[in-house]
């Protein structure tokens, strides 16, 4: 993927599988934090609020949803663990969706 100039390019240009999914997070993160500002970091999405509150990114067959690094009991949601390594959330394009990700991450900031 060459550098996107938004987040829309980098929905757009992400594969059609995980561009649903991308879209869905995107919606989950800026309802349950409707003043956060988009951007891209890393080339990558990112939603920013007196720091950053969550980065998400496509690859080849997973999603991957980045928190900033903080303890996950932090969040107070312990079910969260789908695979990721500490801090770090793995959607695979060909399981179920979960939105309590990106809710979770908001609503720790």
């Amino acid at each position: 993927m060459t550098k996107p100039a938004s987040v829309d390019a980098y929905i757009e240009a992400a594969a059609p599988a995980a561009r649903r999914i991308l879209r869905k997070i995107r919606a989950t993160a800026r309802k349950h934090a409707p003043g956060a500002q988009e951007l891209l970091r890393y080339r990558i999405p990112a939603l920013k609020s007196n720091g950053i509150l969550l980065y998400y990114a496509a690859f080849k067959d997973h999603i991957g949803i980045f928190p900033p690094s903080v303890e996950m009991n932090a969040w107070n949601v312990p079910s969260l663990h789908f695979g990721g390594r500490r801090a770090t959330f793995v959607l695979h394009l060909t399981g179920p969706f979960l939105t309590r990700c990106s809710r979770a991450s908001c609503a720790c900031a």
